[in-house]
């Protein structure tokens, strides 16, 4: 039976997209955007009807995707620094937007309650802009406001198809339960099917990192790995190599992919970057690690290394 209503919004996540050297797409374990408040998503693209006969002869409906705005009480560190480019210091706990940063796209799920179970969303292909910052002060009760975002989600293409977007519905049919239930554990392809009974697996154990060279301190530091699918690396400017160990089991196995995947070089649970073309000027690497073992549903790690800039 088809859903009589649709209302509320929950479930809020995004999913780091990365593009391989060879041009295929990927996408990062969705993370969670706690605190969405409204969600409101209007179609962009222009319908062209062409006349004759003295009327409408043949129209055309161009899907360039949706014009989105996403209120959110909470930006969560990991949207913004993927998302919107911003820059997060560890060392100093800053978070710092930097005039020509480039956001990557990523890809958003969601989903709406309805009268019978939730419809649960996907846009494959979503870039960010800064939302307002906006407050005021304290009266007889706290009047909190939320940010939005301005999201633009456009076609993107997938196994062979142009894709804006995916929904779907609880169902008892098996494989279209599997789906259903992990919607939030990995980005949904059609072209995969097969990974909805991958999903079934167990997972993976996560691992860990930790930077091996330069020493930790004066600049060099590293966060996230273990549950959290991204790390963070700031080293001093000058670093001209970075490694990092992978604390991992025998059985595991590590496969690098992403932007700068050419300047990364893994063997057993150590991983070089070479950073002798931004040492003196400073600027960031990013790659991704994927963990395998079989048997078991992979995991990635979505990796950002930033050398220091001269004087910093």
């Amino acid at each position: 039976m088809a859903e009589k209503l649709i209302y509320g919004l929950d479930k809020v996540h995004f999913a780091p997209i990365t593009v391989e050297a060879d041009g295929s797409i990927t996408f990062g374990t969705p993370m969670r955007l706690y605190g969405a408040t409204e969600f409101k998503a209007s179609p962009a693209g222009e319908s062209v009807k062409i006349y004759a006969d003295n009327g409408v002869y043949y129209e055309v409906s161009a899907n360039q995707g949706y014009e989105v705005e996403l209120s959110i009480h909470n930006v969560p560190r990991e949207f913004e620094t993927h998302a919107l480019g911003v820059v997060y210091d560890e060392e100093n706990g800053t978070m710092t937007e930097v005039a020509n940063a480039k956001g990557g796209a990523f890809a958003l799920l969601w989903e709406f309650e309805t009268d019978q179970s939730p419809t649960r969303h996907l846009f494959y292909n979503c870039t960010a802009t800064r939302g307002d910052i906006e407050s005021k002060s304290l009266e007889d009760k706290i009047d909190a406001s939320p940010t939005t975002l301005k999201i633009t989600a456009s076609p993107i293409e997938l196994d062979g198809e142009k894709i804006v977007k995916v929904r779907t519905v609880a169902s008892e049919s098996p494989s279209a339960k599997t789906i259903y239930d992990n919607w939030y554990k990995t980005v949904f392809r059609k072209g995969e099917i097969s990974n909805s009974e991958e999903l079934t697996q167990p997972q993976t154990a996560d691992v860990t990192f930790d930077l091996t060279t330069p020493t930790k301190g004066a600049g060099n530091t590293i966060s996230g790995g273990g549950a959290t699918k991204t790390v963070t690396v700031n080293v001093a400017n000058q670093t001209q190599s970075v490694v990092l160990s992978v604390t991992k089991t025998a059985q595991q196995t590590l496969r690098k992919s992403g932007t700068d995947s050419d300047v990364v070089n893994n063997s057993g649970d150590t991983v070089t970057v070479d950073t002798s073309t931004i040492a003196v000027d400073g600027g960031t690497k990013t790659f991704a690690l994927t963990v395998s073992e079989t048997g078991k549903t992979s995991i990635k790690y979505d990796i950002t290394l930033t050398v220091a800039g001269a004087g910093v």
